[in-house]
């Protein structure tokens, strides 16, 4: 199997169509996300705790660390957006 590198598309990008700027950047889930992982990895308190709990995890059954704080980003982000709906 390939290792392969995700898409890594400009967050921002444009398309200029005669009068009209279309915008095509990153969605709000991607920016709270970013704003989310940002917090998290710039706190040592944090960090140390995440680390203490993906320790615990058996090693089989975890994802590999920057994933792990990857996926508890978009979870925040998730629930950030479901309370605008509110």
């Amino acid at each position: 199997m390939e290792n392969k590198k995700p898409e890594n598309p400009s967050a921002f990008p444009f398309e200029e169509t005669g009068y009209k700027i279309i915008h095509k950047g990153m969605t709000l889930r991607d920016h709270f996300a970013g704003l989310t992982m940002q917090a998290i990895i710039s706190n040592s308190d944090t960090m140390r705790e995440i680390t203490k709990a993906w320790v615990r995890i058996d090693a089989s059954e975890r994802l590999d660390f920057e994933s792990s704080i990857a996926k508890l980003s978009f979870e925040y982000s998730d629930a950030m957006l479901k309370q605008r709906e509110l």
